[in-house]
C-alpha cells in the first residue's frame, strides 16, 4: 500500500516538473498580456485590439471585429456628449443619424489596419494576434473627408452671419445647422481617431456649429412679433395665432411699436343674404410683415356656418378658424419660411 502511494506521488511530481519545464519554455509575445499590450501599443497612440481563433486568419478577423466594436462604443459615447453640449430646448440623440457601420467598413482599409505576427499557443490550440491602427496616421488619411464637410458647413454659416433680415437669418442658420450634421458626424469619427488633433484643427468650427441654436434663439427673442386680428369676435383667433408664433420660438409683443414684425389677420365672415337664418362662409387672410415689407401670407376658409342669430354664428365661425390656425399655420410657416 505504501509502495503504491509512493509511486503515485512520484508520478504527480514528475508531471508537475514536466509542466513547469514546458511553461518556462513558452516565449510569449511582448503584447500578450494587458501590460505588455499597453507598453507595445500605447492607447494614446494606437487603437489596438487582441483577437484569437483556430487559424491566423480567424485571429485577425476576430481582432478587427473588436476594433469595429471599439469604434461603435466610442461613437455612442461621443455622440451623447456632443448632444449635451448643444443648448437646445429639446435634445435629440444624434447617434441615430450616424452611419457608424458604413463609416467603419468604408474606412477600415483607408486607416491602414496592421497586424502583429500571429502567435500559436499549443496548449490552447489557438492563434493570437493584435490588430492596430496608428491614430495619427489614420487621422491624416481621414482629414480630407472632415475638411470637405467643414467647408460646406462654413459656407452656409457665413451666409447666415452676413444676413441682416432676422427671419431670413434664422432660416439660413437653420440651413447651416442641417448642413453641419455631416460635419458633426465626421468630427465624431475624427475624435475617436485623435481627439487632440481634431480639437486643435477643428475645435473652433465645432463650437460655431454648437452655437447655432443659441444664435437662432437670440434672433427670435430680439425680434418680437405683434399680432393683430380684425373682427375676432371673442379673441380665439388671436389666441391661436399667438400660440403658433410662440411654438415657433418667437416672442409675442403686446405693442406694435416694440415689435420687429406684425402678423395681421383679417376675418371675413361673408354673410349670405336672403335667408331666414344666419349663414356665414368665413375665411381668414394673414400676412407677416417686417420693416422691409411683406414676408409671408396665409389664407384659409372654414365650413359654412348656419345659426339662428349672427352672434352665435360668428362665435362658431371664429372657433372654426382658430382650429384651422392651430392645425395648419405653424406647418405652413415652417414650409414657406424654412424655419
Amino acid at each position: 500500500m505504501k509502495s503504491y502511494n509512493m509511486i503515485a506521488l512520484v508520478t504527480v511530481f514528475f508531471s508537475l516538473a514536466i509542466t513547469s519545464v514546458y511553461a518556462k519554455s513558452i516565449v510569449y509575445p511582448d503584447w500578450f498580456d494587458d501590460d505588455g499590450l499597453e507598453e507595445k501599443f500605447p492607447a494614446k497612440n494606437f487603437i489596438r485590439e487582441k483577437g484569437e481563433g483556430s487559424s491566423k486568419q480567424a485571429a485577425e478577423n476576430d481582432a478587427v471585429s473588436y476594433i469595429s466594436r471599439y469604434f461603435e462604443t466610442e461613437t455612442n459615447i461621443i455622440s451623447v456628449s456632443s448632444v449635451d453640449a448643444v443648448q437646445t430646448n429639446e435634445k435629440t440623440d444624434i447617434t441615430e443619424s450616424l452611419s457608424v457601420r458604413n463609416e467603419i467598413s468604408s474606412n477600415m482599409k483607408l486607416f491602414g489596419v496592421k497586424f502583429t505576427e500571429a502567435f500559436y499557443l499549443k496548449k490552447e490550440k489557438k492563434y493570437y494576434c493584435v490588430a492596430y491602427i496608428d491614430r495619427k496616421d489614420a487621422w491624416a488619411r481621414y482629414e480630407s473627408e472632415i475638411k470637405n464637410a467643414r467647408d460646406i458647413f462654413i459656407s452656409y454659416y457665413e451666409n447666415a452671419v452676413h444676413e441682416v433680415e432676422p427671419i431670413n437669418k434664422i432660416k439660413l442658420l437653420g440651413d447651416a445647422q442641417k448642413t453641419g450634421e455631416d460635419f458633426r458626424e465626421k468630427l465624431v469619427f475624427a475624435n475617436i481617431l485623435s481627439k487632440d488633433l481634431t480639437q486643435k484643427t477643428y475645435g473652433k468650427d465645432e463650437q460655431l456649429l454648437s452655437s447655432i441654436p443659441s444664435m437662432i434663439k437670440k434672433e427670435q427673442v430680439s425680434n418680437p412679433v405683434y399680432i393683430s386680428v380684425d373682427d375676432d369676435n371673442v379673441g380665439v383667433i388671436e389666441s391661436a395665432t399667438r400660440k403658433v408664433f410662440s411654438n415657433l420660438g418667437f416672442v409675442v409683443s403686446g405693442s406694435a411699436t416694440n415689435a420687429s414684425y406684425t402678423a395681421k389677420a383679417e376675418v371675413n365672415y361673408n354673410k349670405a343674404s336672403g335667408t331666414t337664418r344666419i349663414v356665414l362662409n368665413p375665411y381668414i387672410t394673414l400676412s407677416l410683415k417686417g420693416k422691409n415689407g411683406s414676408l409671408y401670407a396665409f389664407s384659409a376658409e372654414s365650413e359654412k356656418v348656419v345659426a339662428p342669430n349672427e352672434q352665435t354664428a360668428k362665435e362658431i365661425a371664429a372657433q372654426d378658424i382658430a382650429e384651422i390656425i392651430q392645425q395648419k399655420l405653424e406647418t405652413d410657416i415652417k414650409n414657406n419660411l424654412g424655419l
